[in-house]
């Protein structure tokens, strides 16, 4: 029988049965202090939270910098609420049915 580390989510507690292998230190969305932004159902905040992850050339915001590990990182653990890796839940969902 195979033991599986449940680690988890700082953002709003799911448990994911893998190991997330971020290194969360150098995510885009570390420093914002509104957490909840990423879960929002606020389309003007969802695509706040995309512009973090994904970059915004005309905001100067960069890209994150692990944004397709955090984007892997969900599908991988089937993760269906808020924004990871600049996509949301349905986007997901969408490309996992491609």
């Amino acid at each position: 029988m195979t033991r599986v580390k449940v680690v988890r989510n700082p953002y709003d507690g799911i448990q994911l049965p893998k190991p997330l292998k971020l290194d969360m230190k150098q995510a885009a969305c570390r420093p914002y202090r509104r957490p909840e932004l990423w879960f929002s159902d606020d389309e003007h905040e969802q695509a706040q939270a995309k512009r973090v992850c994904k970059g915004s050339w005309l905001d100067g915001i960069e890209p994150c910098p692990i944004a397709t590990e955090c984007l892997l990182a969900a599908l991988e653990n089937d993760i269906r609420d808020g924004i990871w890796g600049g996509l949301t839940s349905r986007q997901r969902t969408n490309l996992k049915n491609r």
